[in-house]
């Protein structure tokens, strides 16, 4: 007797969504948002295999953190970044904003971090979530890494610049409206395990059959041009932050750990926190680089502050070592913040 070949896909169908809820993945937490592409769904949970191994429960904004705590703190830190701020691939406790709010005991430091953000996209954020924090936000920190070159080289968007001194004077990243199919197919995978699972592993082939196509990031630099524009939007977001509130910029620069303790940094990483630190300057904006400390917690361990896997050498995120490490640089920054009663002394 002959399967009705409508029930055996169903039949392969359900087999597939219960083994991979079981043994693999849960359904999607992603949702869409049409000013920074997507977030995570809130109060869902993420369990990180792919680099290092944690479980972490997003909070009701839609981050890797706890929902805000009232009472009890004399200030809120606002901690903006990319993956390296996310740092889905460690307990929350050991992630470097919680590191630092342990050892800032009077301050509320709020991890804001998301996977592939562009410094060019912190405005919108900060500008959206200055509003939810409980008061007195008394600074924001923005948490760059060299991979920002080239998330701000992808990014679409539209810029106005002065006739006069070539400044910019408008960026409007691009807006993310979706498809009504997309819109439909965003239900499936929302509901499903399996769908989002073949999703990803079609596009790693995809993104595998395109390997040695996509440039450095850091080769951007070597380009005069992309090189200036750069330096205009990262004056155009620091300004636009700092309109709004005291700013810290924290560069948590690559790094190759080599044998006896020593290390090695791209030209391209180098001059690109050059490039920070002279846009701060001329802005007045407050910096720091966690390379000394990132170097010190190497030596002092002989651990590797990145990577989770002794097959993958200085390649990954920040590790335990790593967050403690940035987390350390940010403190010798704002250790004088809880004998303070203005804002962080920075």
């Amino acid at each position: 007797m002959l399967i009705n070949p409508t029930l055996a896909l169903a039949i392969v169908l359900l087999l597939g969504e219960v083994i991979t809820r079981l043994f693999i993945s849960s359904p999607d937490n992603i949702i869409p948002d049409k000013d920074l592409g997507w977030l995570y769904r809130p109060h869902s949970t993420i369990f990180h295999t792919t680099e290092g191994w944690a479980t972490n429960t997003i909070n009701a904004f839609g981050f890797n953190d706890r929902d805000f705590p009232a009472g009890r703190y004399q200030k809120h830190v606002a901690v903006f970044g990319d993956s390296y701020t996310e740092a889905l691939q460690v307990p929350r406790e050991q992630n470097f904003t919680t590191v630092l709010e342990d050892l800032l005991t009077c301050v509320n430091v709020e991890n804001m971090g998301r996977s592939a953000l562009s410094v060019a996209q912190y405005p919108l954020l900060v500008n959206r979530m200055l509003d939810e924090i409980p008061e007195p936000v008394g600074l924001v920190v923005l948490a760059v890494t060299t991979s920002d070159v080239s998330d701000m080289f992808n990014l679409k968007m539209e810029i106005e610049y002065d006739s006069v001194t070539g400044g910019i004077i408008s960026l409007v990243p691009e807006r993310f409206e979706l498809h009504w199919l997309r819109k439909k197919l965003n239900v499936v995978f929302s509901s499903s395990a399996l769908a989002p699972y073949l999703k990803i592993r079609a596009r790693s082939v995809q993104s595998g059959a395109g390997n040695g196509l996509k440039k450095n990031p850091t080769a951007y630099l070597e380009d005069p041009a992309y090189q200036s524009k750069l330096a205009a939007v990262l004056e155009y977001a620091f300004s636009s932050i700092a309109a709004k509130s005291s700013l810290l910029i924290v560069y948590i620069p690559t790094l190759d750990y080599l044998a006896n303790y020593q290390y090695a940094q791209t030209s391209g990483s180098a001059r690109f926190g050059q490039l920070l630190e002279e846009v701060a300057q001329v802005l007045d904006i407050s910096f720091v680089s966690a390379k000394a400390e990132l170097l010190s917690a190497y030596k002092e361990t002989g651990l590797l502050p990145i990577g989770f896997a002794n097959s993958r050498i200085n390649k990954g995120h920040l590790n335990e070592t790593g967050h403690r490490a940035v987390a350390t640089a940010l403190y010798k920054k704002l250790s004088k913040t809880c004998v303070s009663d203005s804002r962080p002394n920075i």
